[in-house]
C-alpha cells in the first residue's frame, strides 16, 4: 500500500477532528471541569468514532451514500434534535445543581467515551465526506486495506481531540472557583443545543 495514501488518511482525520462543533465543546469541557483522565475518555469516543465512519465508507460507502442522501433531511433534524436534547440536559443539571460545581475527579465508572461516541455518531451524513474521500484512495476492494487506512484516519482524529483534552485539563489547573465552573458548564450546555438549533434553524423557515 502507497505510504501517501496513509499519509492522506491521517490527515484526512486531523481535518475531520479540527472542526470546531459541539464534540470538540464537549471534549475541552470534560477536560476542564473532570480531568484529563475522563476528557481522554471522550477524545477515543470521538476517534472511535470517525473510524466507524471510515471503516463503513472505505469498506460499503458506495452502497450507503445514495440511501444517507434520499433521507437527507430527516437524519439532519434527527441529529439536531438530539444535539437540543443533550445541550438542554447539561444546561439543565448546571442551572438546577443545589450545591456549588466543584471540579469533579476522575472516575472510572463515568461513561464520557459512550456519550461521546454516541453525540459524534449521530451524524450519520458525516459519512457522505468519508466516501468522497474513499474515492480518493487506492482500496481496490480490499478489506483490509480499507481496515488499515480507517485506523490511520482513528489516529489523526485521535491526535486532535487528545490535544483538545490537554487543553481542557490545562485550562481546569486555573479555573477551579465553583461559580467558573457552574459558568463553563452553563456555556457548554448552551454551545452544543446551539449547534443543534442552528441545525433546525433551516427547517424552520424553509416555507
Amino acid at each position: 500500500m502507497p505510504v501517501s495514501a496513509i499519509l492522506k488518511s491521517l490527515l484526512f482525520g486531523l481535518t475531520v477532528a479540527l472542526a470546531i462543533g459541539p464534540i470538540a465543546l464537549l471534549i475541552v469541557n470534560y477536560g476542564i471541569t473532570r480531568g484529563f483522565t475522563s476528557a481522554a475518555r471522550s477524545a477515543f469516543g470521538a476517534g472511535f468514532a470517525d473510524m466507524t465512519y471510515a471503516i463503513v465508507a472505505f469498506v460499503a460507502g458506495d452502497l450507503l451514500v445514495a440511501r444517507l442522501e434520499a433521507h437527507r433531511a430527516l437524519y439532519e433534524i434527527g441529529a439536531a434534535c438530539l444535539l437540543v436534547i443533550f445541550g438542554g440536559c447539561m444546561l439543565w443539571s448546571a442551572l438546577r445543581a443545589r450545591a456549588a460545581i466543584r471540579a469533579a475527579s476522575p472516575d472510572a465508572s463515568r461513561n464520557e467515551l459512550v456519550t461521546t461516541y454516541a453525540l459524534t455518531i449521530i451524524n450519520p451524513l458525516t459519512i457522505v465526506a468519508f466516501a468522497g474521500f474513499a474515492g480518493q484512495l487506492p482500496l481496490a476492494g480490499s478489506v483490509l486495506r480499507a481496515l488499515l487506512l480507517a485506523l490511520a484516519v482513528f489516529v489523526g482524529s485521535l491526535a486532535v481531540q487528545l490535544a483538545l483534552a490537554a487543553t481542557g485539563a490545562q485550562l481546569g489547573h486555573w479555573l477551579r472557583e465553583p461559580k467558573v465552573l457552574r459558568s463553563l458548564n452553563v456555556a457548554s450546555g448552551l454551545g452544543v443545543a446551539g449547534f443543534g438549533l442552528a441545525g433546525l434553524w433551516p427547517f424552520l423557515v424553509r416555507p
